[in-house]
């Protein structure tokens, strides 16, 4: 059956594996930093960026 499959579903079959692959790879990426480090701020969520953002602004207004 493999041998007998033409060039167009060749590239079809490895497009799908590629697209699984991703997929798995994008799951495994979502599970390694589940928890944002405090002392890099790469890893902050933007509410967590705009809250301190904000805080500064107050403290340098000294409200």
């Amino acid at each position: 059956m493999l041998s007998a499959m033409e060039y167009p579903h060749w590239l079809m079959v490895a497009g799908a594996v590629l697209v699984v692959l991703g997929f798995i790879g994008f799951a495994f990426r979502q599970n390694r930093n589940a928890e944002p480090d405090e002392e890099n701020p790469k890893q902050a969520t933007p509410s967590e960026a705009i809250h301190a953002a904000l805080e500064a602004e107050m403290k340098a207004k000294g409200k």
